[in-house]
């Protein structure tokens, strides 16, 4: 989707969510290029700090904004990369056992591209580790958030507080649980589906099998019938 300034513009000063649906920020400008395209957005997030990031990591909807984490920008960038480069080199294996490319043109090509995807595993395993810091740290926030339901129970039971403030809190906390539970969910499928198509081997082109000779079929003797003439 390409945004010009004109069809950009409603969207300063919206709110921002998470695919998950945690707010985390407010679009507080852009860049645009010459031919009036949008290429950054500024955005305020709800710490205070502010950051330029470009505008393929937002979903933009009629209704709302959506900015697609840092992990999953990663992720799906360097997946997309590795499905391209492997499609390539068995386009190009397939291409030269079909003998419709010359040998010195496969081999200078494929020495490129096994030394692209040699990177782009390397790469794919960094990025496996960034998701997992960020399971990581999902985890230790619904540990905590359990501790919080925990003691919201302790002290609604032991009457300190109204059964209303209860209900509240606990909703707000389940409501969160749930949220990391999605990106848990989410982060897991990444990581399966890069640990997937970094080990999957490209198959190779069928080997054709030479013709087989026909042998040659053995004459067939010739059969005399002797007939005898009438005595």
């Amino acid at each position: 989707m390409i945004l010009t300034v004109e069809t950009f513009e409603k969207y300063v000063g919206q709110s921002i969510k998470d695919p998950y649906g945690r707010y985390v920020g407010v679009i507080a400008g852009f860049y645009s290029e010459i031919d009036s395209t949008i290429s950054y957005v500024n955005v305020e997030f709800t710490d205070g700090s502010f950051a330029k990031l470009p505008v393929n990591r937002f979903e933009f909807k009629p209704d709302s904004v959506v900015l697609v984490p840092e992990w999953k920008a990663q992720a799906l960038d360097v997946k997309r990369k590795l499905e391209i480069t492997k499609k390539r080199i068995k386009a190009l294996d397939d291409l030269y056992a079909k003998g419709e490319i010359a040998k010195h043109a496969y081999d200078e090509f494929k020495k490129k591209l096994e030394a692209d995807l040699g990177k782009l595993k390397i790469e794919s395993r960094e990025v496996r580790k960034i998701l997992q810091s960020r399971l990581r740290e999902l985890e230790r926030q619904v540990g905590e958030l359990e501790k919080a339901h925990a003691s919201l129970k302790m002290v609604f039971f032991a009457g300190e507080i109204s059964e209303p403030t209860f209900k509240r809190a606990i909703d707000i906390i389940k409501r969160s649980i749930e949220k990391c539970d999605a990106e848990k969910k989410d982060i897991k499928a990444s990581i399966s589906e890069l640990e997937k198509i970094e080990t999957t081997p490209i198959s190779l082109p069928p080997i054709a099998k030479p013709a087989k000779e026909e042998m040659p079929k053995a004459e067939e003797p010739l059969v005399v019938h002797v007939v005898e003439g009438e005595q």
